[in-house]
Order: C-alpha cells, then structure tokens, then sequence
C-alpha cells in the first residue's frame, strides 16, 4: 500500500510539473502578443523549474537507495 501512495506521489507531482510547463508555453505565446508582462512568464518560468528540479531530486536520491 505504501509503495502505491508513493508511486501515485509521483505521477501527481510529475502531471503538476508537465502542466506548469505547458502553461509556460501558453504564457510564451501570451506575451508575444504583448497581452502578459515579462514578469508573467517568469513568475510561472520559476514555477515549473522548482517542480522539476524537486522531482529530479527525488529522482537522484531514489536511485542512491537502490
């Protein structure tokens, strides 16, 4: 049962990751059509980066343990 939990952990935070990353790409398009600010996209830049660089933390230390 714990291994289950743990595994969803996973595809829930890496479905949070792939959806801030694709609201990055919307943002992008946002502001090429100058409709956001700067500021916008990289607010939510910095957003998908920390959630991707925790799961690829957990990653690297899931793999030390094995």
């Amino acid at each position: 049962m714990k291994k289950l939990q743990a595994k969803k952990k996973w595809v829930a935070d890496y479905n949070n990751a792939f959806t801030l990353a694709n609201d990055l790409e919307v943002l992008l398009e946002f502001r090429k059509e100058g409709d956001i600010t700067e500021e916008e996209v990289a607010s939510q830049y910095n957003r998908a980066l920390s959630a991707i660089e925790k799961l690829e933390f957990r990653n690297m230390l899931s793999e030390a343990m094995t």
